[in-house]
């Protein structure tokens, strides 16, 4: 039976407890990974992470409760909605790393810096395509003449603004400071 990869990182060693009896630890034995900066730096990439994730929800929040005439449409609001998914994800990834020891293994990196890649690109996918149906929506409307509040309609595109550039910061970011491998640690 094929093991799963994280598992094959893992070992049993039969060690001695305090009372001298003999029992059985699993111990890690894969790679190590860091990621390259110093102790207080790292530190700081912690708090950036948590304080873009605060203000992407609040900025997702007001985005979802925006409600304007684009919205309704499926280009504009179908991609608002779905973004919930990567923006889990993303939080996962975020609450992850800021456990994270600076001494990662392979499952806090997976858990923590993958997670945090996959859903930022998703994030920006769908907050771009949600942006690009918003302004074909003022765009159409204002040239044929019809009514549009054109001040919440630039409202809402703005917030999905801020959350896309919030997930493009922590793109940026994680691709800055990647987890690289330590040399040998068994």
């Amino acid at each position: 039976m094929k093991q799963h990869w994280y598992l094959l990182n893992w070992n049993y060693e039969t060690v001695k407890n305090g009372r001298g009896k003999q029992v059985r630890k699993l111990v890690y034995r894969g790679e190590y990974y860091r990621i390259r900066i110093q102790e207080r730096h790292f530190l700081i990439l912690k708090i950036a992470y948590g304080m873009l994730f605060v203000l992407l929800m609040v900025a997702y929040g007001l985005l979802s409760l925006c409600e304007t005439q684009g919205s309704m449409l499926f280009l504009t609001g179908a991609p608002c909605m779905l973004a919930v998914i990567p923006l889990m994800y993303l939080g996962i990834g975020i609450c992850c790393f800021l456990i994270a020891p600076r001494k990662m293994t392979s499952r806090d990196v997976h858990t923590s810096v993958y997670f945090m890649k996959i859903a930022s690109k998703w994030a920006i996918a769908l907050f771009g395509l949600s942006m690009t149906g918003e302004l074909v929506f003022v765009i159409f409307r204002t040239l044929s003449g019809l009514e549009v509040k054109v001040s919440a309609e630039w409202l809402r595109l703005a917030y999905a603004a801020l959350c896309l550039s919030d997930c493009c910061v922590i793109l940026y970011l994680i691709r800055q400071f990647p987890a690289e491998a330590l040399p040998n640690q068994l």
